[in-house]
């Protein structure tokens, strides 16, 4: 179910109430919290006496109405300026949308990382805002965001962490030197927000959170207008061939790999189905190799 803002009704309430209440509550409050049994208005008003509106600036996937960037990052940040949610802060955006994808020679997003850590810089010494939110991923981009939030640490101002993509667990894990950086960069934030249990679990077991700053707030990006897609779309009339759509980006961590390991174990096996992939990326040299050399043309 839908909110009229376009965001899905989740965990406790809407997931737009319960990141702005944790964004909110750390942005001005201080002491012991508000009863978590109250309700979201009721909680509002134990806050705003403080400050009508706190100033939030937020770091992420943010582009100009004229960039033709598309991405699952940019769509949940974008939903955020809209709607309820943006109704209780006055906000602010530092873009760091990636300039293309594959991505842009290393000095060129050296250079554009640079200008983004400066102006963190500005907003944190001279807009002062009550409380930062900030989305990162796996690469460079956790490093350039965990140096932000260690920024808002020597400034004093509260921060949220929002990691998103599953990847970065595993990197975690893999390496000793990644491992080092993460808990160097992303430690001790006023909050660590995660999309489910995993990423709380790997907030509170491998970067030391107490788990009440590691609140799960449940992805936001299922909105109306899409669920309308699937509400509306015409019966297909049966066949005995089933047909499976993937889209999006072809990289290792969105499982294209193990995707098309199964799609040649189910063939090799005999069963007739169709899969198309739509997207390019890192992957597509190895996806268009394996496909050749594993004859899966006719099924892929």
């Amino acid at each position: 179910m839908v909110s009229s803002s376009g965001v899905p009704v989740g965990y406790p309430t809407t997931v737009a109430e319960r990141l702005a209440e944790e964004l909110m509550w750390n942005a001005v409050a201080s002491g012991e919290r508000v009863n978590p049994n109250s309700n979201f208005s009721q909680k509002l008003d134990a806050v705003q006496p403080h400050h009508a509106r706190p100033r939030l600036l937020m770091i992420g996937a943010f582009p100009s109405p004229s960039s033709t960037a598309v991405g699952g990052q940019i769509t949940a940040c974008g939903l955020l300026r809209k709607g309820h949610f943006a109704d209780n802060f006055e906000i602010r955006v530092i873009d760091s949308t990636q300039s293309s994808n594959p991505p842009a020679a290393l000095p060129f997003r050296a250079c554009r990382a640079i200008g983004r850590v400066l102006a963190c810089v500005w907003e944190l010494s001279f807009r002062r805002p009550d409380v930062v939110l900030i989305f990162a991923t796996v690469g460079a981009s956790y490093v350039e965001k965990g140096c932000m939030s260690l920024l808002c640490e020597a400034l004093r101002v509260r921060r949220a962490l929002f990691l998103r993509g599953g990847e970065l667990i595993d990197v975690f894990q893999r390496s000793w030197l990644q491992r080092g950086l993460m808990r160097a960069l992303l430690r001790r934030a006023s909050l660590f927000l995660c999309q489910g249990p995993s990423w709380q679990k790997f907030a509170v077991d491998k970067l030391n959170y107490p788990i009440d700053r590691c609140p799960i707030i449940p992805n936001w990006t299922a909105t109306e207008d899409l669920l309308l897609i699937g509400r509306g779309r015409s019966e297909r009339r049966h066949t005995s061939q089933p047909r499976f759509l993937f889209t999006g980006w072809l990289e290792r961590e969105k499982g294209i790999e193990e995707l098309l390991l199964a799609t040649r174990t189910l063939r090799d096996e005999g069963l007739d189905f169709r899969l198309t992939l739509v997207g390019d990326g890192h992957c597509m040299p190895w996806v268009t190799q394996f496909v050749q050399a594993n004859s899966l043309q006719q099924t892929s």
